[in-house]
């Protein structure tokens, strides 16, 4: 299950619970990010009438002011691998998908797949969800590795392979 779906859910809440000044929340002021001058000069060479321009960036911006139960609700019904898209998709979701204190989400999206290995006492719910379902190396992050090596706990293409190994 991806995350589109969830999008319209999301805004349709917030504008029924109109969330709460974010500062008593998080302690930060959300600003917009300051867009460029070549984006902003292209815009107005490009659409001449003002009023149909769309603005965007407020989902990002909604769902930090949002309350965490809600975020909770809505990350519980995610797969373990949407949970990593999600995770990399913004800073501010790595850092409260990656917090120590989420693995009862990462959890709850782990026993609901079926016959999945158990999990290894070494390793956090975020860990074992990343080496089960990632597909980057850990040492260079190269994309699409698709071999773990389960008794070393990592995932590495064949160049840091061959880097990290002494074959005879």
């Amino acid at each position: 299950m991806s995350i589109k779906p969830w999008i319209p859910i999301i805004v349709r809440i917030l504008v029924l619970f109109p969330p709460k000044e974010a500062s008593k929340f998080y302690n930060v002021a959300i600003e917009p990010l300051p867009r460029s001058k070549k984006r902003k000069a292209r815009k107005e060479a490009t659409v001449p009438d003002q009023s149909r321009s769309r603005k965007k960036g407020k989902l990002a911006s909604l769902l930090l002011i949002m309350p965490i139960e809600v975020l909770c609700e809505i990350y519980s019904f995610l797969s373990p691998l949407d949970l990593i898209h999600v995770a990399r998709a913004a800073k501010t979701f790595a850092l409260f998908l990656l917090h120590p204190s989420a693995a009862t989400i990462w959890r709850a999206a782990r026993l609901r797949i079926f016959d999945l290995p158990d999990i290894h006492d070494d390793l956090t719910e975020q860990q074992f969800a990343k080496l089960l379902f990632g597909s980057v190396c850990n040492r260079c992050g190269k994309g699409s590795v698709r071999k773990v090596n389960w008794t070393l706990r990592r995932r590495w293409c064949e160049a840091c392979r061959d880097k990290m190994f002494i074959f005879p």
